[in-house]
């Protein structure tokens, strides 16, 4: 919680790979805030102790330097469309400014319909957090 007036959020996450490269541990991990708080991703990855790379708000000063950019990517967004009430969803692939980040921890990228867990890939179907899973 950051504030007391702060209302209540829900993410669901998995991690997808990790890593020990270098001089610590990181992993990749896809998150589904449940909830749509500003922050709300940044916050709670902080809060139990796995902080975004490159957060300059919530991560630690070392791990603000890990990252050219804050390490956060969108890759879906699905919502209804508020006047036509049609299925909106847009993907977008993996930035490139982050694949050195992933090369220099020895992270395979991800690929959109590839499976990189046990079960599936989130585009696969196995979507978490989703109401409906």
């Amino acid at each position: 919680r950051i504030a007391a007036s702060g209302k209540p959020a829900v993410t669901a996450y998995r991690v997808l790979a990790t890593s020990t490269v270098g001089d610590g541990h990181a992993a990749l991990i896809e998150c589904r805030p449940v909830t749509g708080r500003l922050h709300q991703v940044r916050v709670h990855l902080d809060s139990i102790g796995c902080p975004i790379l490159g957060d300059d708000i919530y991560g630690p000063t070392s791990l603000m330097r890990a990252s050219p950019r804050l390490a956060l990517h969108s890759h879906r967004i699905v919502f209804r469309h508020p006047t036509t009430g049609e299925t909106v969803d847009v993907r977008s692939p993996w930035p490139n400014d982050l694949s050195g980040l992933l090369r220099r921890l020895g992270i395979k990228k991800p690929v959109a319909g590839e499976s990189v867990v046990k079960g599936g890939h989130e585009i696969g179907g196995d979507a978490i957090g989703d109401e409906e899973a």
